[in-house]
């Protein structure tokens, strides 16, 4: 699992990157076994792997489930940030790639562009995943972040100061405006009593997003546990916000 994670986050997501990083290294490998290499470059690659192991065996080891589809390598899954010393620390080594990959034919005039236009090639594919990426990129999130305004406009006109809502992955929606719960228990006994715990002065919703597994788990768990699901909202589409009745 390790090596499938370090796979995914290091080459599949940003492909060209981690293909010129991957034989930039190779080749920084094959100058320190030929010692045409300088101590600070050796001690500079020393530390990177040493931290490259550690980063693999306690980060990487994990089954990683943050989005729907697990196998899925996404820019936006946060996991991400665990990763990104390891590209700061391959930058060099993508450079030595290039500029080896020029060296390599120096009488053809093609190939004395090719640093230049691996450079370039590097940027552009960066600048699409960052940027232009139609479902992870920035602009999507932007429309992604104009979307859940809209929809806590709705939340602002529907829900009671005093509201409580299951939420499962959508709490960043609610929170701090109201009190979250992200996830029921199992037991179905367990999830009466915490409602029991918690009523007074309280109104319970629950916020169903089809596409998030943890909210599927929840409202399985409320139907388990007899609760009742009034609708009061459909908010997006496979979006409905419930009032709850215990």
């Amino acid at each position: 699992r390790a090596g499938t994670n370090a796979l995914h986050y290091l080459v599949t997501i940003f492909p060209f990157y981690g293909l010129l990083s991957v034989l930039g290294f190779g080749l920084f490998l094959r100058g320190v076994v030929q010692r045409s290499v300088s101590s600070v470059q050796r001690w500079y690659g020393l530390y990177g792997i040493v931290f490259l192991f550690w980063l693999v065996a306690y980060y990487g080891s994990g089954l990683i489930g943050e989005i729907p589809e697990n196998s899925t390598v996404v820019l936006s899954a946060s996991y991400i940030r665990y990763w990104l010393p390891v590209y700061l620390w391959s930058m060099p080594f993508v450079a030595h790639a290039i500029l080896t990959i020029g060296q390599w034919f120096p009488s053809s005039a093609f190939f004395r562009f090719l640093p230049s236009i691996f450079f370039l090639l590097v940027v552009l594919s960066s600048f699409h995943t960052v940027i232009l990426d139609a479902n992870h990129g920035l602009l999507a999130v932007r429309r992604r972040l104009e979307e859940s305004v809209a929809k806590q406009r709705v939340f602002a006109r529907v829900l009671p100061e005093n509201a409580l809502v299951i939420a499962g992955a959508a709490d960043k929606l609610f929170f701090p405006s109201y009190r979250v719960i992200v996830e029921l228990p199992t037991n179905p006994a367990m999830v009466r009593k915490s409602l029991a715990m918690l009523s007074g002065d309280v109104s319970f919703y629950f916020y169903d997003v089809v596409l998030d597994p943890l909210s599927r788990a929840n409202r399985e768990r409320l139907n388990a546990a007899d609760i009742s699901l009034n609708p009061v909202s459909t908010v997006a589409d496979g979006e409905t916000l419930y009032r709850l009745k215990p």
